[in-house]
């Protein structure tokens, strides 16, 4: 597994972005009695940021999936994309604006 500059692999790196990301919606949300989220992901890494983080929101709120640039492009952010169940995942333009 490829690592960056402080040792920690990139794998890991998304898995704490995305957990963090995770704490931070779960609390907004119950703050202001929302129940529905929608990521919008563009097609990078970012992109693998957000999916770990629905993945821990998963049954905790109503989580939805915008595919805005098609498929993700790094092997990581797609390995973190079909890791996800039961979650709607919108790549059709029609989809994501309704």
């Amino acid at each position: 597994m490829e690592t960056n500059l402080c040792g920690i692999s990139y794998d890991e790196m998304m898995e704490r972005a995305g957990r963090g990301l995770s704490q931070h919606i779960l609390k907004f949300a119950r703050q202001r009695g929302f129940q529905d989220v929608l990521f919008l992901c563009g097609n990078g890494n970012n992109a693998g940021d957000c999916f770990v983080a629905a993945r821990h929101l998963k049954g905790l709120l109503s989580i939805k999936i915008a595919l805005l640039c098609g498929q993700p492009k790094t092997d990581l952010a797609t390995e973190k994309l079909n890791s996800l169940t039961d979650i709607p995942i919108l790549s059709d333009q029609n989809e994501i604006i309704t």
